[in-house]
């Protein structure tokens, strides 16, 4: 069975560039953060991919009654949620990160919910 992988420089990541490159990560665990927002990230983008595919067939049989207005919001919506998620690095990505142990480890998430969000 044939394999085939994308190589790129960690340098060329900007989240992998700024936190990890310059600074020393064993002292910091980013890692259930990533596991975290990882799947997230994908379904905004994959909710993107869909929008715009529905778009163009919707535009292409009935484009009197596509709601653009609602297609425009959305979009807007999504890819500016993505633009954010992409720009966390550096500090911001640790901050995220202790943001995150700390939500786990307060009183408002029942120890299902954060098995769950474990996974």
């Amino acid at each position: 069975d044939l394999t085939y992988v994308i190589v790129l420089p960690m340098g060329s990541i900007p989240c992998v560039s700024s936190a990890f490159a310059t600074r020393d990560v064993s002292a910091r665990d980013v890692s259930a953060f990533n596991r975290a927002m990882n799947p997230v990230y994908s379904s905004v983008q994959e909710i993107l991919l869909g929008l715009q595919s529905l778009q163009k067939g919707w535009n292409a049989h009935d484009s009197n009654n596509m709601p653009v207005d609602l297609f425009k919001r959305w979009t807007a919506k999504l890819g500016k949620v993505s633009e954010q998620m992409t720009s966390i690095s550096g500090s911001d990505l640790y901050e995220k990160a202790n943001l995150r142990r700390q939500w786990l480890n307060s009183d408002t998430v029942d120890d299902d919910e954060k098995s769950q969000l474990d996974k």
